[in-house]
């Protein structure tokens, strides 16, 4: 089964039905954002992939979610994924949070919040992307018991823009440590960040 976006005639889903009654999903299910026809009819000959389309993605046993389902921002990034198993949500789910830098976690069966995981994201200098400069920085910190990160220390440097975007991303770090309340002891660590253009 094929639905349609009124009025652009965009693919919104495609998923499977029964037979004996058309109104009750069953099967594979893929909810798409902004597929064209002709997008669409490369993808079932296989000339286009399909996953840069793909917001939710998921399986129906008879009306009833199952299996693991990944919903996506537009952009491609994760914003929640988890299981199903009789039509309810069951085990660890994951949501993105603070554009993709937090990851909260939830126990459906247990009913209770998980330490969540922060990552560290440098965002890519657009005057280094303009100039197609690419390559890694190595940083050393310390995070402090209350998660603060301190004493920051570029080991191995790449431009003065690159090792800015780092010091801001590790600061960042530290503040959505405090933040989310994660449990922290005093540390000297390592980070490095490669930046790669794709």
């Amino acid at each position: 089964m094929v639905k349609k976006v009124r009025g652009s005639g965009n693919i919104s889903e495609v998923y499977h039905v029964l037979k004996s009654d058309k109104r009750i999903k069953n099967g594979e299910y893929k909810k798409f954002s902004n597929l064209t026809n002709a997008e669409y009819r490369k993808i079932k000959k296989g000339e286009l992939s399909p996953h840069r389309f793909i917001i939710i993605q998921g399986q129906y046993d008879h009306g009833r979610k199952t299996g693991k389902w990944v919903e996506k921002f537009n952009t491609g990034k994760l914003k929640e994924s988890g299981e199903y198993k009789d039509g309810e949500k069951s085990g660890i789910w994951l949501r993105a949070r603070e554009g993709g830098e937090v990851i909260e976690r939830y126990d459906h069966d247990n009913h209770m919040n998980l330490e969540p995981i922060i990552g560290i994201h440098p965002k890519y200098p657009i005057s280094e992307k303009k100039n197609n400069v690419q390559g890694s920085v190595i940083a050393e910190y310390t995070i402090n018991g209350n998660c603060s990160v301190s004493d920051i220390e570029i080991i191995k440097s790449l431009t003065h823009e690159f090792d800015q975007a780092v010091i801001r991303a590790l600061e960042r770090f530290g503040k959505l440590n405090e933040k989310y309340g994660i449990a922290c002891e005093n540390n000297r660590e390592t980070f490095e960040a490669k930046f790669v253009l794709e």
